[in-house]
């Protein structure tokens, strides 16, 4: 019952336009992070890309997104894990998808760089994510909001994305604002790449 209301909770807050900007560009075996109850599976490219594997916390949220179709009908697995302890081998995956997933996550720089050791050299990480803005006024507004939600929810609304990948070993190859500079569009590549290529 509490997924199914979460999952009402975060159809109605998250525009599918957010979720199709993040998906169109997946490619070869996909993994979704935090994928939840599979919200986002309808807004997947049709093809493209070869069979996803959709992982979260909650079995709850996992048998509702069992129940979930793919527009272009490719396989779906649903795998109950955490991002910081992924249950998969080295370079399994070709491209890994989040969405508003590491503002949440306990130790978000862990969870980037297991991303890092599941996905294959040349594979790309994309994920959605609401951070801090550098307007003056909302900003410091997000800072106050995060005293609340940090605490009730274990939801960081001031956590700047592009540190932490840096840390976990990523590099940004491209970002987007999708509203205001507070939901962005994130691409990273495995640092590695960039040095075997200068």
């Amino acid at each position: 019952m509490m997924a199914k209301a979460f999952d009402l909770f975060l159809s109605l807050v998250i525009s599918r336009s957010w979720r199709r900007s993040h998906l169109e560009r997946v490619q070869g075996r996909v993994l979704e992070v935090g994928g939840g109850s599979g919200l986002s599976l309808s807004c997947y490219p049709r093809t493209g890309w070869n069979g996803l594997v959709l992982l979260d916390l909650d079995q709850e949220m996992l048998a509702l997104a069992a129940q979930r179709k793919l527009p272009g009908g490719q396989p779906i697995t649903v795998c109950q894990g955490n991002v910081e302890a992924l249950p998969f081998e080295d370079g399994a995956f070709d491209t890994i998808v989040a969405q508003f997933l590491f503002c949440g996550v306990g130790n978000p720089v862990q969870g980037l760089r297991e991303c890092r050791r599941v996905l294959a050299p040349e594979g790309r990480l994309f994920l959605l994510e609401h951070v801090r803005s550098d307007n003056w006024l909302l900003g410091p507004l997000l800072d106050a909001v995060n005293v609340l939600t940090s605490r009730l929810f274990a939801d960081r609304f001031n956590q700047r994305i592009e540190p932490l990948l840096a840390e976990a070993g990523w590099r940004v190859v491209e970002r987007r604002d999708l509203f205001l500079d507070v939901i962005r569009l994130v691409e990273a590549a495995p640092q590695e790449e960039q040095a075997a290529k200068s």
